[in-house]
């Protein structure tokens, strides 16, 4: 299972840079723990509105 999950986040991250993102391993530890079950969806969707928010502030927008 855990080769599975670590193909799976291997495609999505190509996909995902394919599109323009650019993936940390900061997002990817965040998908894992995620994924993994060690933390809960809506903490999950709490950290990547904050990392959003923070590219953001960044980029100056």
């Amino acid at each position: 299972m855990e080769r599975d999950l670590e193909k799976a986040i291997k495609q999505a991250k190509a996909n995902l840079e394919l599109s323009g993102f650019v993936i940390t391993e900061k997002h990817e530890k965040l998908v894992r723990e995620h994924l993994n079950g060690e933390i809960s969806e809506e903490d999950f969707i709490k950290t990547v509105l904050e990392y959003a928010k923070q590219t953001s502030d960044e980029e100056g927008n």
